[in-house]
């Protein structure tokens, strides 16, 4: 079928693909390679927001846009949001006219051509589930490619089924990015994601507030360690991010177990320091450190609020 015949045939995209990249040259024809690959029996399209690359990508992007089988919308910025504070998925999903979101960012890949039919035939035929993903190898710089080390365990540890939000916390994010597909069913999105530094995983929060989790044990894409901001992030950087995002979240998280738990580790913390010489608290100890940030703000209304 024609590109420019292909969307008059039906009432409905199925899929938005949304790609977000950045300087990522020498990696995007793998990642728009799978794209162009899938072997779908509904309609997609894709949407990639180039946050004012240097490097060449947006050539590798117009290009791409010439050639891909399925319409691509290209979304190019004259400045680098990202410098400024934005998250960037969320401006492509504004533009997603799809019942579903797959999302995938300039570095990482798809190896599977009937992924996005195998989740999508999921969440179809299970109305109640939310969001769908799937297991991922990752590329390490010195390993090269590897069974994933970085979240299976997590998942291995979850004994409750179907998925809830309260797994998603105690265990830790054991969804990798590349490997979802979700209910385009947020039409507003909360500050708190913009907010966030881990955006990714704060939606998927989001998303479970409109259904249940599930994972096809199957490996059908790609991530690449070490390339995106938390994976390379230090252990101290690590450390505040992970504090950034848990406010965030207590912010507008339904569960109660969820809310207690953070909320009772904050107390824990800052009880902690006003027992100590908050003077000669040790800065090797990274979380109490940043809590003593906290309270030395916070001191003198410290007492009122317990």
């Amino acid at each position: 079928m024609e590109k420019e015949n292909y969307l008059k045939n039906t009432s409905e995209i199925m899929v938005s693909i949304c790609c977000i990249c950045y300087n990522q040259h020498s990696f995007l024809p793998e990642t728009l390679k799978g794209f162009n690959s899938q072997e779908i029996d509904f309609i997609i399209e894709v949407i990639i927001y180039d946050d004012c690359s240097t490097d060449g990508s947006r050539e590798i992007l117009k290009s791409f846009k010439e050639s891909c089988k399925y319409p691509v919308t290209l979304i190019l910025s004259e400045e680098n949001r990202y410098s400024k504070g934005d998250r960037i998925f969320p401006k492509t999903f504004k533009q997603a006219k799809g019942k579903y979101i797959a999302l995938c960012e300039g570095d990482d890949y798809w190896t599977d051509p009937y992924k996005l039919q195998k989740q999508v035939d999921f969440l179809e035929a299970n109305p109640d589930y939310s969001l769908c993903f799937h297991k991922v190898k990752i590329l390490d710089k010195e390993n090269g490619l590897v069974d994933d080390f970085i979240t299976e365990n997590r998942y291995e540890k979850i004994k409750k089924f179907p998925i809830t939000q309260d797994s998603l916390y105690k265990y830790s994010n054991f969804i990798h990015t590349p490997s979802v597909v979700f209910k385009n069913v947020v039409k507003k999105f909360p500050m708190e994601l913009y907010l966030s530094p881990v955006g990714d995983y704060l939606l998927y929060f989001l998303l479970s507030k409109h259904g249940y989790l599930h994972r096809i044990n199957e490996c059908m894409a790609v991530y690449r360690y070490g390339h995106g901001i938390y994976s390379s992030a230090s252990v101290k950087k690590k450390k505040i991010i992970g504090k950034q995002f848990q406010i965030c979240l207590l912010s507008f998280i339904d569960s109660e177990y969820i809310k207690k738990d953070i909320i009772q580790k904050t107390l824990n913390n800052i009880r902690y320091t006003e027992n100590k010489n908050i003077d000669n608290l040790t800065t090797t100890d990274l979380t109490r450190e940043i809590y003593k940030r906290i309270w030395l703000k916070t001191k003198k209304n410290f007492k009122k609020l317990l």
